[in-house]
């Protein structure tokens, strides 16, 4: 296994680890479980995605890169419910509602 990427928490390794394997890319999320062990465990133990063959190498950190100068969506606020919802959300969490300017009104 090839390391690609040192992630903050188990979430951020799965989403790196989801955008690597939807290019096609044998993308696995190591250490995730640690992260429970926090506290017990050495402060520099995070979660981290690898890439199984090393001629991925290059192209799960083009993407990488690509994901981390990615601009941020912002919050929005759902036009059904109210709720403040996440700006990389397609759907309202609590409602299931598309965000403003999307779908029919």
């Amino acid at each position: 296994m090839h390391v690609v990427y040192k992630a903050a928490d188990p979430l951020e390794a799965a989403i790196v680890r989801d955008l690597l394997r939807e290019a096609g890319l044998s993308a696995e999320c190591l250490d995730e479980m640690a992260w429970g062990a926090q506290g017990e465990l050495p402060a520099n133990l995070f979660p981290r995605v690898a890439v199984r063959w090393q001629q991925e190498v290059a192209r799960a950190r083009e993407l990488i890169r690509d994901y981390e100068h990615s601009p941020r969506q912002s919050d929005w606020r759902c036009r059904s419910c109210g709720e403040t919802v996440d700006g990389s959300m397609g759907l309202c969490w609590k409602c299931g509602a598309q965000p403003p300017g999307e779908g029919s009104a």
